[in-house]
């Protein structure tokens, strides 16, 4: 149930993450997609500490056609509040296809830091407002973003269009005015 570093996320909430106590002399340790979801559902993030410890695949994009058999990542109105260091690793697979708003790994993010995540092969498509690679929507407090890249090969659109709201924002999606 907590998945297999290396090996692409099923889809799957891990129970448990794979060491750590969240301080942060010993953040969490974060080493597959099961965990990073995990990671993401977890209502109690604010002041909590996490650290990537593999690359972390959330779907198989070796066939060119990947996104035809793609997982949806998860979307949901938790706000990461916490602090995440993905240590230098890649996420890649992330894969978004759908209707809502703040759509990215974080969709929702407060008073956080992330940083050191490369993120690569990636989809995110949506309707909604707020659309980003690494956080939809960073709009409440601060959030650090430190050292966080995508590769070409990430891709971030949006159709959104009502008056004063935005769509995609690449990285980010909607960071407030």
């Amino acid at each position: 149930p907590n998945g297999t570093p290396g090996e692409v996320w099923t889809g799957n909430t891990a129970v448990k993450f794979n060491g750590g106590d969240g301080t942060k002399d010993n953040p969490y340790q974060i080493a597959t997609g099961e965990q990073l979801l995990k990671m993401v559902l977890d209502a109690a993030s604010e002041g909590t500490y996490y650290k990537q410890t593999y690359d972390i695949k959330l779907n198989d994009t070796s066939n060119p056609d990947w996104k035809n058999d793609a997982r949806n990542w998860v979307w949901n109105n938790n706000i990461f509040k916490g602090n995440f260091d993905g240590a230098g690793h890649t996420i890649s697979g992330l894969y978004y296809d759908g209707e809502n708003s703040k759509v990215g790994l974080f969709p929702y993010a407060a008073n956080a830091t992330i940083k050191r995540i490369i993120v690569s092969d990636a989809f995110i498509r949506s309707t909604g407002f707020g659309t980003g690679a690494l956080v939809g929507d960073a709009n409440s407090g601060t959030v650090k973003i430190i050292e966080c890249y995508a590769t070409e090969t990430v891709s971030v659109e949006s159709t959104h269009s009502k008056t004063g709201e935005k769509g995609a924002g690449g990285f980010v999606g909607y960071g407030g005015a």
